[in-house]
This record gives C-alpha cells, sequence and structure tokens, in this order.
C-alpha cells in the first residue's frame, strides 16, 4: 500500500502554468491507466485474465491519480482566489493614491469619512 507522502503532491510554490502542465500530465497518467484497465477487460473476456497483483495495483495508481488531481484542481482554484484578491487590493490602492491626488483634501476626507461609515 503506497505511503501517504507518495499519494499527495507538495504543490507549494508553483505557478499557475506549472500547476495546468501538472494537471495535464496527471489526467493524461489517469487516461491511460484507464486504457490499460479496459484493455484488460476486454482480455478477459477472451478468458485471458491479468495477474491480480497489476490488478491491484492499477486500480490503486488510478484512485491515487484521480486524488493528485483533485489536489492540483485545488491548488489551482485556491490560486487564482489569491491572485483575484490581489487584484482587487492593488486597484483598492491605487484608487486611493489618484483620488488623494487629484481630488482635494477636503473632498478627499468627506469622501472617506462617508465610505468609512457605511463600513
Amino acid at each position: 500500500m503506497p505511503t501517504n507522502e507518495s499519494i499527495y503532491l507538495s504543490l507549494d510554490g508553483l505557478t499557475e502554468a506549472e500547476l495546468l502542465d501538472l494537471k495535464e500530465e496527471t489526467d493524461l497518467a489517469i487516461a491511460s491507466i484507464k486504457i490499460q484497465i479496459e484493455d484488460a477487460k476486454a482480455k478477459a473476456g477472451d478468458g485471458e485474465y491479468s495477474n491480480r497483483d497489476w490488478w491491484r495495483r492499477v486500480n490503486n495508481a488510478r484512485r491515487i491519480k484521480g486524488l493528485q488531481s483533485q489536489q492540483i484542481q485545488h491548488a489551482l482554484r485556491r490560486l487564482r482566489q489569491e491572485k483575484k484578491a490581489n487584484t482587487q487590493r492593488d486597484l483598492s490602492i491605487r484608487f486611493m493614491d489618484i483620488a488623494r491626488r487629484d481630488l482635494d483634501p477636503e473632498r478627499f476626507h468627506q469622501i472617506l469619512n462617508k465610505a468609512l461609515e457605511e463600513e
């Protein structure tokens, strides 16, 4: 039985492009495993049965790759959410800088106070 270390991937610090590449590799591996399973089932229909150990290993590999694919998808979702939050925060900072620069101080503080009251 595989250990947890071989099931879970270390995805910290990977870029979105790297995660997408890894997701594609993982999904291709899943497809390959499924093809092997279908081929083995077809051969079993003809009376040629697979080794039990191979059958167990290939099904475990399929499950593990499925878990890894989900893990990568979760990491992609988290990365995209962080990117969106950073974009919104950056927009707020840029907006405040421009408002502070372009508005007279009294008008800027009126708007700022109104925004703070609505929190």
